[in-house]
């Protein structure tokens, strides 16, 4: 199995392999089919999942289909992005924010993966 180079599918059925169990840190994408701006944000995340495959896992979680997920971190509101290392959320971003802030708190989650 390679390196994935775009976002994951997370169910509830993957949850715990792909994001709880990771050893590299995971930025998880809450959105909705029905939701605009979480189709903005899409092109922005897809590309950072290729810029850091191999550093960082990408999923995305469907609110409507996982409302579990998205219950067990409260999440309300979508798009949500949440930053995650060793199981636990570091970082938690809500809306629609630019690539450069998503790109700071990666940077971060990063730096933190690296002093451990």
């Amino acid at each position: 199995m390679g390196v994935p180079t775009q976002m994951e599918h997370i169910t509830s059925t993957n949850f715990n392999g792909k994001v709880l169990e990771n050893e590299i840190p995971v930025l998880l994408d809450f959105g909705a089919a029905w939701c605009g701006p979480c189709k903005t944000l899409e092109p922005q995340i897809e590309q950072i999942a290729k810029d850091y495959a191999g550093q960082l896992l990408v999923g995305h979680v469907d609110v409507g289909e996982q409302p579990d997920i998205a219950a067990r971190y409260g999440v309300l509101g979508v798009p949500t992005l949440l930053f995650m290392y060793k199981g636990r959320v570091v970082q938690q971003l809500s809306g629609v924010p630019s690539k450069a802030k998503i790109v700071s708190a990666i940077e971060g989650l990063l730096a933190e993966a690296d002093t451990e």
